[in-house]
């Protein structure tokens, strides 16, 4: 009989509906709000909200009937690490598993495997030190580097086994009869002279695709820049000094003289060799029609961090969709007024201007703009964005009042003093911001940010006495995640002037600089030009992509 007092006053409550009761009071909940400093999306603190909720879901006696859902940006943030921690556990292995297997095709020989494995693994081992030893630390983003330095160190090794042994056959054929034939030593010193220049400028250029990432806005894209850029100079460390001093020992099988071979790849790569004998002028003009075209695409790019991250059958994302369902949406906004001066009333005291009539009915207009009261507003031209509700003076005054007319000053200070010792808090404990919070669902940061730069631009019209500004996890992390975005594209021209000016400075003709750019620029052309035509939008992990994609790539051309 209690609670069912209790739920008849607060049912429709301005403070409640939405947010601790639904429209038809079937759904209850719980906010919790943690301290300052403290990690709720640690591991620990989300399997004490599981263990909990799962006891009582358990000792409930409608357990049948009862549904506990929890949601909240530390439970998508602890789970996206854990799906991440997971990924990696199958991803490395499995990485390494495909390398061995393609080099025990490839070299024929079980003891060649070991030569690479040991240099990729020795490099990500000090990899990991010097990225510890620096105090540096692992995250969502950082990652990737194993997988990375894996790939990258890989393609080193091989161009240092495959010279050897091609190495070892120049020599063999160079001895006249009745010379002794050309021992480990030798074929070892022949190869390091070959190999240490191409082989350390690939890995120099590969450190400028990498490092231009550190002109990333956001920490965690710089860490991948920085300590993948370790790991690639690493690995070339132990190419040039680790792998030979294991040929030493191992025996590597020799390659055949014969280069006629006959099969199906060789006979397919004969012919492209030679249509492009005969036909160079004409592919280089049909890749810049391709890239051209793919340039026009370029123009429909759009940049789009979509929220949807984990499977729509997971718990997380049920869990979402039922309070999203519910409640008000779990994506929040919170919308901050000050002062610009303060103005003197009648009386000639000074007022403060955040507790007058005149802001409640500013905030009025500005939350009937938002939920599109008196017709359609500019609100309704954003996608996949809806808000819930506006947590605001605006409601509380009005339930209690049972409307604003003829609402006074006086009213509203005095208003303030009573939310100030019971709440519900408006004001900061200096009285000089007033706090409106927005609940939404949004679709991306496309959207949420969309709304932010609708908000900057018409709350001053209905509240030209007061500064505004804006804050919240929401739009910080979709700011985040556009500044991700927008910041590769100043990567991938930084990183393509790098490797320009380190080529031409090396082959001494700016030329040649161009001709190892230019599969490169066309891949890029193509890659942006793919996501513009497609609408596909850039989101973090694909925006990476690029000048990862041109450090490795410059390799190749090398």
């Amino acid at each position: 009989s209690k609670i069912r007092t209790i739920v008849s006053k607060i049912k429709k409550h301005p403070l409640f509906e939405g947010d601790l009761l639904s429209r038809d009071s079937s759904t209850a909940a719980l906010i919790l709000t943690f301290k300052l400093g403290s990690n709720p999306e640690s591991d620990r603190t989300q399997n004490i909200l599981k263990e909990l909720l799962t006891k009582h879901q358990q000792k409930s006696q409608i357990s049948d009937t009862l549904r506990i859902a929890f949601a909240g940006q530390p439970r998508q943030i602890n789970k996206a690490g854990v799906l991440i921690n997971e990924d990696m556990e199958k991803i490395f292995p499995l990485s390494i598993l495909l390398i061995v297997v393609i080099l025990l095709f490839s070299f024929r020989s079980l003891l060649t495997v070991i030569v690479p494995l040991s240099v990729v693994l020795s490099g990500i081992i000090w990899t990991a030190g010097i990225v510890g030893l620096i105090g540096g630390e692992l995250n969502l983003v950082t990652m990737v580097c194993a997988p990375i330095i894996l790939c990258v160190g890989s393609a080193y090794v091989i161009k240092f086994l495959n010279q050897y042994q091609t190495e070892s056959i120049q020599l063999r054929e160079s001895k006249k009869p009745g010379d002794p034939e050309a021992s480990k030593p030798e074929i070892i010193t022949a190869t390091i002279s070959s190999v240490t220049l191409p082989v350390t400028v690939t890995a120099i250029t590969t450190v400028a695709g990498f490092i231009a990432l550190v002109v990333s806005p956001i920490p965690a894209v710089q860490e991948l820049g920085l300590y993948s850029s370790i790991g690639i100079v690493t690995i070339n460390l132990f190419t040039l000094t680790l792998a030979p001093a294991l040929l030493h020992f191992i025996h590597l099988p020799e390659l055949p003289v014969a280069q006629n071979q006959r099969g199906l790849l060789n006979s397919f790569f004969n012919k492209i060799v030679e249509w492009l004998r005969l036909h160079s002028k004409r592919l280089i003009i049909i890749w810049l029609i391709v890239a051209a075209t793919a340039a026009l695409g370029m123009f429909g790019l759009s940049i789009d961090s979509s929220t949807k991250t984990f499977p729509e059958n997971s718990p997380i994302v049920k869990d979402l969709q039922f309070i999203e369902k519910e409640l008000a949406g779990t994506d929040s906004l919170r919308l901050l007024f000050k002062a610009k001066e303060e103005s003197v009333s009648q009386q000639g005291k000074l007022l403060n201007p955040l507790k007058t009539a005149k802001t409640i009915f500013g905030l009025k207009k500005l939350q009937e703009w938002l939920f599109q009261v008196n017709g359609t507003t500019e609100i309704g031209s954003i996608d996949g964005l809806k808000i819930d509700k506006i947590h605001s003076p605006v409601d509380v005054l009005d339930h209690y009042r049972m409307g604003l007319e003829k609402l006074t000053d006086d009213e509203v200070v005095k208003f303030y003093s009573k939310t100030r010792e019971n709440g519900p808090k408006f004001l900061s404990d200096a009285e000089n911001i007033l706090q409106v919070t927005l609940r939404m669902t949004s679709s991306g940061s496309t959207s949420f940010l969309a709304l932010r730069d609708l908000l900057l631009e018409k709350a001053p019209l209905f509240l030209p006495d007061l500064q505004f500004s804006y804050t919240g996890g929401g739009v910080l992390a979709s700011e985040s995640a556009n500044n991700i975005a927008q910041g590769q594209i100043n990567s991938v021209i930084l990183a393509l002037a790098l490797v320009f000016v380190m080529l031409s400075m090396l082959f001494l003709s700016w030329k040649m600089g161009v001709i190892a750019l230019f599969p490169n620029l066309i891949t890029i052309l193509v890659f942006f030009g793919s996501l513009g035509w497609l609408d596909i939008p850039i989101g973090v992990t694909i925006s990476v992509i690029a000048a990862i994609a041109l450090g490795i790539g410059v390799d190749d051309t090398i």
